[in-house]
């Protein structure tokens, strides 16, 4: 019963429809072959359902105690009954629900690329009526740097219009200036597997910058109402240096430098008379931050 209601909570979560929420097998083939087996070693056996709907019992074995002969199936849910007839005639009857999924999970999306910071949020969207589990792979292959993680359906994925997404947040700060590989894993509830070896799966790849520039130096120098800037910066991903002026009645970012000189910014800005409050903002290509500022009166 626990598992009954664990399986219609998932469909509720993630808007799942199901086959049936009562199956007593999944698989993936529509050949289905059932192990019966009699107490009587001279019984006929019989089942009823699947595509064969000209007799309401079909045989399957004749005069034998145990039998195993395919059933053809359709896909989905296949409501079956097996009738066991013993030597004397006496009828032992069984229900199952077997229901097929022949087709794999479809992986569609993949994120992230390019480069990213230390903490990174993977992505994957893929197309499944039954999913069963996601296993994200990762690492640096060269070095033997492999981990994998297992995604919780009910509490990282989401579904619109039959197409899953799913999110992770994984510490990459130990992969620091690596590139790293990726791939999912999606499996549904009959076994077919998408991406089930990373030489068959949608491979990612990224850089990880898990390192804030550093701000080597900085000076700054007031000549009139001009404010001199040169602020030394050690990054290999450089993306720019801002600046905001807290004391604005509307602060606002502005840009101050989109490429170093000799690992050097270097400007000039013209400020209004009074109390200053600015912030300078280096940033590299990964989105990680490092400031400085200024604080001071221009007479």
């Amino acid at each position: 019963m626990k598992n009954l209601i664990l399986v219609l909570l998932m469909m509720a979560v993630l808007g799942v429809s199901l086959v049936s929420a009562e199956c007593t097998e999944w698989t993936n083939s529509r050949q289905y072959n059932p192990n019966l087996v009699a107490s009587d070693g001279h019984s006929n056996f019989y089942y009823s359902g699947g595509t064969d709907t000209r007799n309401p019992w079909v045989l399957l074995c004749k005069n034998v105690g145990e039998c195993t002969k395919n059933i053809n199936l359709k896909e989905g849910e296949n409501n079956l009954q097996t009738k066991i007839v013993d030597s004397l005639g006496n009828p032992e009857y069984d229900e199952l629900s077997v229901c097929v999924d022949s087709k794999k999970p479809v992986i569609t999306k993949t994120l992230p690329s390019g480069l990213t910071k230390g903490n990174v949020e993977f992505e994957v969207q893929f197309v499944e009526e039954n999913p069963e589990s996601v296993t994200l792979h990762y690492g640096n292959y060269l070095e033997d740097l492999e981990k994998e993680l297992v995604i919780d359906l009910l509490a990282s994925c989401s579904v619109v219009n039959k197409k899953h997404t799913c999110r992770a947040s994984v510490d990459l700060s130990e992969f620091d200036g690596r590139e790293i590989s990726y791939w999912f894993t999606v499996e549904d509830k009959a076994g077919n597997i998408a991406g089930e070896t990373s030489a068959k799966a949608k491979l990612g790849y990224f850089t990880v910058d898990a390192s804030v520039p550093v701000i080597e130096d900085s000076s700054y120098s007031l000549v009139g109402r001009s404010l001199n800037i040169a602020i030394e910066i050690t990054e290999s991903n450089f993306k720019r240096v801002s600046y905001i002026d807290n004391a604005d009645r509307i602060p606002r970012l502005k840009s101050l430098c989109s490429r170093l000189v000799n690992g050097r910014c270097t400007a000039s800005i013209v400020l209004s008379k009074g109390d200053h409050d600015i912030t300078f903002v280096v940033e590299d290509k990964a989105g990680n931050v490092a400031t400085d500022s200024w604080p001071g009166r221009v007479s």
